[in-house]
């Protein structure tokens, strides 16, 4: 189903420059409110004005208003037109931050180091249940999806939600797949023991 709550904004040079021009010509860090059909603030939208050159390809994060915290929107690059201008359409209430390659690439390696296994190896009995778990400190909201594999089938059953079962003694490899938002993934590895 199509989302229309979503309002787009075009970032102008001539917005930018402005900007700029006020700025003693210096460039700087902008937050634009964007506003929805009735004029009623929608979301806001942070851009460094350096970053917004022809061609320059950028990457949107919502910052968490109350965190800091930068989780991933989506995989899109918007690229900015020979014109300098940027089309950006995204939910509501939210406050975003427009940011270049380096940045988009700190902020997802920052979120990689993140993902991580409550447990790495565990050891249950035949019929005995577990759930494969991400360490507490991960956001989920930067999830696009997971996949678990498993390598030994006859030793224990794993679900699409990471439900792990015991079917008999031996020992099993489930491979977890993260994909975050921005496409990055991250693959872990628990060992299951059943005795």
């Amino acid at each position: 189903k199509k989302d229309d709550s979503n309002v787009k904004i075009k970032v102008t040079n001539q917005m930018l420059e402005q900007a700029i021009k006020e700025n003693d010509g210096k460039h700087l860090e902008v937050c634009i409110k964007v506003l929805d059909a009735k004029g009623e603030e929608s979301y806001t939208l942070t851009v460094n004005t350096a970053d917004v050159k022809k061609g320059n390809k950028l990457y949107v994060c919502e910052k968490d208003s109350e965190t800091g915290e930068m989780i991933l929107v989506n995989s899109k690059t918007y690229k900015v037109s020979k014109s300098g201008n940027i089309n950006v359409k995204l939910e509501p209430e939210k406050d975003y931050v427009l940011m270049n390659e380096a940045e988009m690439r700190k902020v997802s390696n920052a979120i990689l180091k993140t993902v991580a296994l409550e447990k790495k190896k565990v050891q249950i009995s035949p019929k005995e249940k577990f759930k494969i778990v991400l360490q507490h400190e991960f956001n989920m909201d930067n999830v696009e999806s997971i996949t678990y594999l498993n390598d030994k089938k006859e030793i224990v059953t794993v679900n699409k939600k990471g439900a792990v079962r015991g079917k008999k003694q031996g020992i099993a490899i489930i491979k977890i797949k993260v994909v975050l938002k921005n496409g990055e993934t991250k693959t872990l590895k628990s060992r299951v023991i059943v005795k």
